[in-house]
């Protein structure tokens, strides 16, 4: 089990974590992953470069209950 730390805007004295077993939680990436350089007016101005990735995901919960939310939690 393992747990994650949020950061919760709405108070500041506390924090929200996610709780789960992470082997219950699948992802899937398909092939068609790309990443591609961008040469915009930075890139002529300062010599950087911007970059644009996408992929498409899959996400799936195995077991639902495996995951849970506790909030309020004291910093």
């Amino acid at each position: 089990m393992a747990s994650t730390t949020l950061d919760n805007n709405s108070s500041p004295d506390s924090s929200t974590a996610i709780v789960a077993d992470w082997a219950d939680l699948l992802i899937g990436i398909r092939r068609e992953a790309a990443v591609e350089v961008l040469r915009l007016e930075s890139y002529a101005e300062n010599l950087l470069l911007e970059y644009v990735g996408w992929a498409r995901i899959d996400v799936m919960l195995r077991r639902p209950r495996s995951f849970t939310t506790i909030t309020n939690i004291p910093n």
